[in-house]
């Protein structure tokens, strides 16, 4: 038999329940073992991405998420904390609400600059 295409049978929606991963970044330290020996042990570190929010482990998905769930779901940040609290992660409400804060100011200001 030779086949001479497809009938579409069905479509067919999943979707896929919220989950959280932590990601550890390392950077990588390197020495030159000939400038080591000439007493000269200068140390060379790799470039890492830079974080969203100084010493922050926030990322743009979860800040996002948090936003979204904020303003348009009408989500409030205790429920959101319950929420969290229930996927293993201890997020206080403090530090939701200080996040969008941060990342409104950030991306408002640069637009306000674009504008001008």
């Amino acid at each position: 038999m030779t086949t001479i295409g497809y009938t579409d049978v069905r479509e067919e929606l999943r979707i896929t329940p919220a989950k959280v991963e932590r990601i550890l970044y390392k950077q990588e330290v390197a020495v030159c073992p000939e400038c080591r020996k000439d007493g000269d042990g200068t140390l060379v570190k790799a470039a890492t991405p830079t974080a969203l929010f100084p010493h922050s482990p926030a990322s743009a998905s979860i800040v996002a998420y948090v936003m979204y769930h904020k303003t348009f779901v009408g989500t409030p940040y205790y429920r959101q904390e319950s929420g969290m609290f229930q996927l293993g992660l201890k997020l206080p409400r403090e530090t939701m609400a200080n996040w969008c804060i941060q990342g409104a100011g950030n991306r408002t200001c640069a637009l306000n600059k674009k504008l001008r």
